[in-house]
């Protein structure tokens, strides 16, 4: 039976991807700071899931729920890094415990996992990490300039990671979802600086990103854009930055519009 390890699992993608992999029968090892929020998701913890109060900035942490998986038959054979934050400040208002807070997290946080997952699936010739990062880190999105910073670098790290374990029986899949209806969107939709976010209508669910990871593991690709188009269109930015400056006034409008109804709606 495969053995999962998820973490950022006690809400958004990490709790569906945790929901389905059990459902599936599947070991599965979720983690995450808010412990308590983890553990409030499971009225009775099934016998095939494993839950652990985890920091993902912290390499003792790592080490600390490695040292505790053994419940489940050896380490886990697939690491999904899942963890993030996100911010929506202006570049001009951004906080430096912002900055300590989303580069630790979203990008220190990936880099220790998939450095230590890989340590132990090199060691044994086989083994799957799939990082989730976002649009936001294929073409630079304004209203979002510290959280595209962090999710370039997952980026960044995981192709050449993918390049670098692809002859050692490791593959590395980097996962970009547009802007998603989870409980991190919810929190800074009253922000102005969000527009970006909402631009592409409408937002993606948990179960998009869930499909994706299912994707991943049957394919195993080095990159999933999503949604396809949006992807697309994130490429052509990123690779002619002044495409942006054509279109960003027009999409900015529409981000509002859509944020303003997700507002009202909820």
């Amino acid at each position: 039976m495969p053995h999962i390890l998820i973490t950022g699992a006690a809400s958004g993608f990490g709790a569906a991807l945790t929901a389905t992999f059990v459902e599936k029968g599947w070991y599965v090892t979720a983690t995450d700071i808010n412990e308590s929020g983890l553990r409030g998701n499971w009225s009775k913890v099934p016998e095939n899931l494993g839950l652990y109060g985890h920091d993902v900035c912290s390499w003792q942490s790592w080490e600390e729920v490695i040292g505790a998986i053994n419940r489940f038959p050896g380490l886990p054979d697939i690491l999904v890094n899942n963890a993030g934050l996100v911010a929506t400040d202006p570049v001009e208002r951004i906080l430096p415990g912002d900055i300590e807070r989303l580069l630790d997290v979203n990008a220190k946080g990936v880099i220790y996992g998939t450095r230590i997952a890989a340590a132990w699936m090199v060691k044994s010739g086989r083994g799957q990490i799939i990082n989730i990062a976002s649009l936001a880190g294929v073409a630079p999105i304004p209203g979002l300039a510290l959280y595209s910073a962090s999710k370039f670098a997952v980026r960044g790290f995981s192709l050449t990671a993918a390049a670098e374990l692809a002859t050692k029986g490791v593959s590395v899949t980097c996962i970009c979802p547009d802007g998603a209806d989870t409980p991190m969107v919810e929190g800074i939709a009253r922000k102005e600086s969000a527009n970006m976010i909402f631009s592409g209508g409408k937002l993606l669910s948990t179960k998009d990103v869930v499909q994706a990871v299912e994707k991943a593991i049957r394919r195993k690709p080095k990159e999933i854009l999503l949604p396809r188009f949006r992807g697309f269109t994130a490429r052509l930015a990123n690779f002619w930055p002044g495409l942006s400056d054509l279109v960003l006034g027009r999409m900015w409008k529409k981000g509002e519009a859509e944020r303003r109804q997700y507002l009202k709606d909820a």
